[in-house]
């Protein structure tokens, strides 16, 4: 005959403790930050003084000024219409473009404070560049496009002469002396390598040497004055030229509508577009045309926000670059601040997904990264605790390392690789399940008999459950079945039973109908948050008279 179990007195609840959030790992991004720009045209680094300068829409301060991690730290006033940057090959001045403001301004880099040069009523300055001891400026307000200089010795200004269209873009590096590199972007669109003649008379002869191309809308110089990188709409690649004679020289293979270069003065090259599926930037190291990093910057909407035209600049390790959203006529524009470097990979796995309560958890890592940084640091944090450093070491030679600890509840385990300035930090995380350990002892018989209990009918046979980790307050199972047709059998079982400060439970079985029958009773854990779900042993049970 099935009897139910007898419930025994329910007790306290003990509070649980909630678990900290895991320790997200570095990013190799360094940040984003909302700009105050109604439109953008140049962004440029001086490293020296700690400064982005960053010029956009037609404002009166439209020239921002963030430090190198990228936060705000001024606006430069009566900057009308900012276009094109020029740090000094001496690093005391930035030169820029006022094509608001006819004229060209000088800022000074410890101060910040800002200086007009009038180039005369409607010349609509845009680019400027530095050689031969002068600052040439590109201008022109309607489709006429001209290029004048300032001598530096008395600000002097000395119109020049008609080129092109407008806007011209102008590049020029110490590397390259006596000579300018210019972008066109409209017909006709190309490069022009223009040499400057000495002496006060000093003017640009163009072309010295020029190349069609498709819509170049930025270039950059190498540091070495050797090479010129531009984007062109056709073929989706970032062409490369000499610029002894700018023949081809191959090109950086990126995608569809470059619009952005820039080369750090190491040589490393990071080449924009304005993708809308595929990476926006792409990183090569220097000397070399195979993708080392790539960027998407939307990497969850296709459209919003893409790279800005020309929103590329390197500062010494840093790359910033501008996003935009795809709103013309309301746009916002961000500065996001990169570390270019190699990718690490880290990985960790336990050799089970469950443990049993005291078993020792084994976590397998593995590294990937070229860095010759090898070490990892492996971490333990139980549910409801703190978490604890459990092995810091490097890494075999097949990038492995294995952590051992013991377990009693619920186990997050999380790797922690550093990187190096070449490599990106990494971490990862694994979770693993613990059960809990439950005992059973028999209470209030008067013998045994080889494996059974033995109980006077007059008594209860009461089995007392103990879980491990302590869970005070939380429900306990006991069931019981008989034996009967060669099989075990379902008894009865008891509902939630309540665990005591201690973490104990006890279920009690009346005599009644069992007098000679075999019977059997166990605890059952049947699992949460913290521990896994766990049964006791059976223990075996006989009354008797």
């Amino acid at each position: 005959m099935r009897r139910n179990l007898v419930l025994s007195l329910a007790l306290t609840i003990a509070a649980s403790v909630l678990a900290a959030p895991l320790a997200a790992s570095p990013a190799s991004a360094d940040g984003v930050v909302s700009l105050p720009i109604a439109g953008f045209s140049d962004i440029l680094v001086d490293q020296a003084h700690g400064h982005v300068f960053i010029t956009g829409g037609t404002g009166s301060s439209s020239i921002v000024v963030t430090n190198l991690d990228g936060a705000i730290q001024t606006s430069i006033p009566n900057a009308h219409g900012a276009a094109q940057l020029l740090l000094s090959q001496d690093g005391t001045k930035v030169y820029v473009g006022l094509s608001a403001a006819d004229g060209v301004g000088v800022i000074d880099t410890t101060t910040l404070a800002m200086t007009k040069i009038s180039t005369g009523a409607t010349t609509c300055p845009y680019d400027v560049a530095e050689t031969s001891g002068r600052i040439w400026y590109s201008y022109g307000c309607s489709s006429t496009g001209s290029i004048g200089y300032i001598s530096t010795s008395d600000n002097s200004v000395h119109p020049g002469i008609k080129t092109a269209y407008t806007p011209i873009q102008l590049e020029s590096t110490a590397t390259l002396p006596g000579k300018i590199v210019i972008g066109q972007d409209y017909w006709p669109a190309g490069i022009q390598v223009a040499t400057v003649t000495e002496g006060d008379g000093g003017v640009v002869t163009l072309p010295s040497i020029s190349r069609e191309a498709d819509t170049v809308n930025d270039l950059a110089i190498t540091p070495d004055g050797s090479r010129i990188i531009t984007t062109e709409m056709a073929p989706y690649q970032h062409p490369v030229y000499l610029t002894s004679d700018l023949s081809a020289d191959g090109a950086y293979d990126t995608d569809a509508y470059p619009n952005a270069v820039a080369v750090r003065p190491d040589g490393m090259v990071a080449a924009g577009i304005a993708g809308s599926y595929d990476p926006d930037i792409w990183v090569y190291k220097a000397g070399s045309r195979t993708l080392f990093r790539s960027y998407e910057l939307a990497p969850t909407n296709a459209t919003e926000p893409f790279l800005a035209s020309g929103g590329l600049a390197f500062g010494q390790t840093r790359l910033y670059a501008i996003l935009q959203t795809d709103h013309y006529s309301d746009a916002t524009y961000k500065l996001r601040v990169i570390t270019p470097r190699g990718k690490s990979t880290v990985t960790i796995k336990a050799s089970t997904s469950t443990y049993s309560f005291g078993a020792t958890a084994k976590a397998t890592v593995h590294l990937t990264s070229a860095s010759p940084n090898r070490q990892v640091s492996v971490y333990a944090r139980p549910y409801g605790g703190t978490e604890k450093l459990i092995k810091t070491a490097n890494v075999d030679a097949s990038g492995n390392l294995t952590a051992s600890t013991t377990v009693t509840r619920r186990t997050t385990f999380r790797v922690a690789y550093a990187g190096d300035g070449g490599f990106d930090p990494a971490g990862a995380s694994t979770t693993v399940a613990v059960r809990a350990k439950v005992a059973a002892a028999m209470k209030n018989y008067f013998g045994r008999s080889g494996s059974y209990y033995l109980y006077r009918p007059t008594r209860d046979a009461a089995l007392l459950g103990t879980v491990a980790p302590n869970h005070a307050g939380d429900c306990l199972y006991v069931t019981a079945q008989y034996y009967g047709g060669g099989a075990w059998r379902y008894l009865g079982g008891t509902g939630c039973i309540r665990m005591t400060s201690a973490s104990q439970a006890a279920g009690l079985l009346d005599s009644k109908g069992l007098l000679g029958v075999k019977v059997r009773m166990r605890a059952e854990w049947r699992g949460n948050t913290e521990s896994a779900a766990k049964n006791s042993v059976w223990r075996y049970v006989k009354f008797v008279r």
